[in-house]
């Protein structure tokens, strides 16, 4: 009886430390790719495993009449979410490897006159793996890098009308793709 109790005590002293060692881990920052494409990025979990959710592209662009020969209105949303999987190569260093499913869709109106106009509508639906690091540069800030390769499905439909034959032309086009669209994807976050 005595060394069923001394047994449990040690067998419950392991896995208390293990608790301890897997912290819960916020993080909260800003990633982007081709210096262009920002997107803010929120990982919650523990040291080795997080969630990811990803807002990418948000994006709202107007041009009034009097700017240029057109009215233009852009606007465009996308969403990631994940898990990715940490290991530690040293203090500072991590390896990040997962998946990501994404979505991402596009508007697009140009009015050149009351008689001519494009519109657009384009969305994107994918896998992604996720391969990269993470690098410690301070109290809760870290620098990643990662590859995204990906696996998705883009679709578009395009309404074009020019002069005044009132008609209109209007075109599909759908494909199935597979490559590194982002080659590189950088991120600076505050862990918390």
């Amino acid at each position: 009886m005595k060394n069923l109790f001394v047994a449990a005590f040690v067998f419950g002293l392991a896995f208390c430390s293990k608790a301890q060692k897997e912290e819960n881990v916020k993080e909260l920052g800003f990633s982007f790719s081709n210096l262009d494409d920002f997107n803010m990025v929120y990982r919650f979990g523990n040291e080795t495993s997080l969630w990811r959710v990803s807002f990418l592209n948000a994006r709202l662009n107007f041009q009034p009449e009097g700017s240029s020969d057109r009215e233009n209105f852009n606007a465009g949303l996308g969403l990631r979410l994940g898990k990715e999987w940490r290991k530690s190569l040293s203090p500072k260093f991590k390896l990040r490897y997962g998946s990501d499913i994404s979505a991402n869709l596009s508007l697009s109106n140009s009015n050149f006159d009351e008689s001519s106009y494009t519109k657009s509508l384009a969305y994107r639906f994918g896998v992604l793996g996720v391969f990269g690091f993470n690098y410690e540069l301070g109290k809760g800030l870290i620098f990643g890098a990662e590859l995204l390769p990906s696996l998705g499905y883009n679709g578009s439909e395009a309404k074009r009308k020019i002069g005044e034959l009132n008609q209109e032309e209007v075109s599909n086009s759908s494909q199935v793709n597979f490559g590194l669209d982002n080659s590189l994807e950088l991120s600076l976050v505050y862990q918390f």
